[in-house]
């Protein structure tokens, strides 16, 4: 029962069951007409069966009259179920036409004497179900005065005994008239009440059983709203590891659609071997939760690392039944510690060598004057003079090395304006067309904008634009295409793309290119590589490389939306390359 409907009296019907439109009235009233139908049908099939078995035309022809009268009554009900409201007043016509129906029948088959006086009962019954304490102690005193009149008319001989001419007054004594109708009476209210008692107990446990369904349905809906809305992965599995479900967040993570895992060992998606749950299961019988991180293979190749909760599922009573992984993709977490700690690292190690590079540089400054000198004063031989020439260009290796690391180490003050990052690719190109590293086989592809307005330090993007075309030109010895692309990224940003056609990287190379003094290049610094990355970590950017043996490196380049002028003030300059 809705615990807003007003309640009617104690034992009665409450106002929203005798409302004209109460659809549980209009279900229940369906249900007697198709109940009626049934049993009326399965009386004349028995009648007619005892006919054929025995071979004999019982005189019963009234009741099959009486049976028949049942079902244009049939029809007539159906058309005011269908076009007519008033569900309640529909009940009581059924229920009272039921109720001469029966009348009728015990008047053919013997009055008093008639076995089928018990039958008053089930409309009875019916009210009781239908309309409850009120409507069946109404019925059973309709068909109490329809039993006892019948009876009383019968006994005094108002009304001939059906079949043959008899007087029950010369044989029934009318105290054992009275008996049975006070009898019957006493039956039928009796059938009310208990029926009543049960059918509004029913009523009730219904009422009870749809609020609870309610509440329990509106509880399922938070618990798998909250399920769908976890940042996190939350998959569960029975004890053998089979996959039972997974939240959107887990899809996302694998890369998948829920029919692709369900049903599946979770050991397969993570890699894991087959004693894998059982000594999970050993684990989690010790303690509540067992966390681990592991690299897994995804579907598209894709290496991730995750983080994972395991704790046991339980039924009621405390058996466990399976288990319940709560996941999530670490792998830009662990990646952005590795860069903090490589970070931390190259700062304090920096610190020391931009000291030592600046105290370098004097010395080797007297040296190389010094050999410049003698190598000028003095008569040499070949061979002495090659020998000078290799110091003299050795230290001016050495001293451009220690001018990129000095750049790359100490602060360089912007000049922040307005710039076309498009406009610098060109004139990179146009740059490196006359450089004597591009040969004929190198063949280079812009692919920018009209214009990509940008504001930030000139120097500064135009050293990253050269350091990255003249690495790619460097990993093609043997010629290649270098493609540069400038384009707009989601959110107003700008997406800047290098990619060659050269000996490409492996993962480890991959992962440390930007560390200063590594270099996939022989005779190569790193530093280039590295002033590229301090740039565009300077304007809030990411780098990214995407790079494979043999086949070329991608490095991708992801600028933020357009900063104000003078945002960055920290950001390093640096030598080419």
């Amino acid at each position: 029962m809705d615990p807003e409907e007003p309640q009617g009296e104690p034992g009665g019907a409450t106002l929203q069951e005798l409302r004209d439109d109460d659809p549980t009235l209009r279900r229940k009233l369906f249900w007697m007409i198709v109940l009626r139908t049934l049993i009326v049908t399965t009386v004349f099939g028995a009648i007619l069966m005892v006919q054929f078995i025995s071979g004999e035309t019982l005189p019963i022809a009234p009741l099959y009259y009486l049976l028949g009268a049942v079902y244009p009554l049939t029809l007539l009900y159906t058309y005011c179920y269908r076009r007519m409201g008033a569900v309640q007043v529909q009940a009581f016509a059924q229920i009272l036409g039921d109720m001469l129906f029966l009348t009728g029948l015990v008047y053919y088959t013997g009055g008093l004497l008639s076995p089928f006086y018990f039958l008053y009962i089930i409309p009875i019954i019916t009210a009781s179900i239908a309309l409850y304490r009120k409507g069946s102690l109404v019925v059973a005193a309709v068909s109490g005065i329809l039993y006892g009149g019948l009876v009383d008319l019968m006994y005094y001989g108002a009304i001939p005994f059906f079949g043959e001419k008899r007087n029950l007054a010369e044989d029934i004594s009318v105290g054992v008239i009275y008996y049975n109708i006070f009898s019957s009476f006493f039956g039928f209210f009796a059938a009310a009440l208990l029926s009543s008692y049960l059918s509004e107990n029913l009523k009730r446990t219904g009422a009870q059983l749809q609020v609870k369904m309610g509440d329990l349905a509106e509880l399922q809906h938070i618990h798998q709203d909250i399920v769908d809305n976890m940042a996190s992965g939350l998959l569960s599995t029975d004890l053998h590891g089979q996959i039972i479900t997974i939240n959107p967040a887990g899809c996302k993570i694998i890369g998948c659609e829920p029919s692709d895992v369900q049903g599946h060992e979770l050991g397969d998606v993570l890699g894991a071997g087959p004693d894998f749950f059982d000594h999970l299961y050993h684990e989690l019988t010790e303690t509540r939760v067992v966390r681990f991180e592991k690299e897994a293979t995804f579907p598209g190749d894709r290496m991730l690392v995750i983080g994972v909760s395991v704790s046991l599922l339980h039924t009621r009573t405390g058996t466990p039944t399976g288990f319940v992984f709560n996941f999530q993709d670490l792998t830009e977490i662990r990646r952005l510690e590795q860069e903090v700690r490589i970070k931390d690292r190259l700062a304090a190690v920096g610190e020391m060598a931009a000291g030592i590079a600046h105290e370098i540089r004097n010395p080797l400054a007297s040296i190389s004057g010094s050999v410049q000198v003698l190598r000028e004063e003095l008569h040499l031989t070949s061979e002495q003079q090659y020998l000078m020439d290799i110091v003299m260009r050795e230290s001016a290796r050495l001293d451009q090395t220690l001018e990129a690391f000095l750049d790359y180490a100490r602060p360089h003050r912007l000049a922040m304006e307005e710039i076309d990052l498009a406009a610098i690719a060109k004139e990179t190109v146009t740059l490196l067309s006359n450089s004597y590293e591009l040969s004929p086989e190198h063949k280079v592809d812009l692919r920018v904008d009209s214009a990509a307005p940008f504001t930030g330090d000139r120097h500064q993007w135009s050293q990253v634009f050269w350091n990255l075309s003249k690495n790619a030109i460097k990993a093609m010895p043997f010629g290649g295409r270098l493609t540069i692309e400038i384009d707009r990224g989601t959110g107003g940003g700008y997406r800047l793309v290098f990619r060659d056609t050269g000996i490409g990287m492996t993962d480890d190379e991959a992962q440390r290119a930007g560390q200063p003094f590594f270099s996939a290049f022989d005779r190569g610094t790193g530093l280039g590589m590295a002033i590229v990355q301090r740039i565009v970590q300077d304007y809030d950017g990411r780098l990214r490389i995407h790079s494979q043996k043999g086949v070329g490196t991608d490095i991708e380049i992801l600028l933020p939306p357009q900063i104000a002028i003078g945002a960055a003030q920290h950001a390093s300059g640096g030598a080419q390359a």
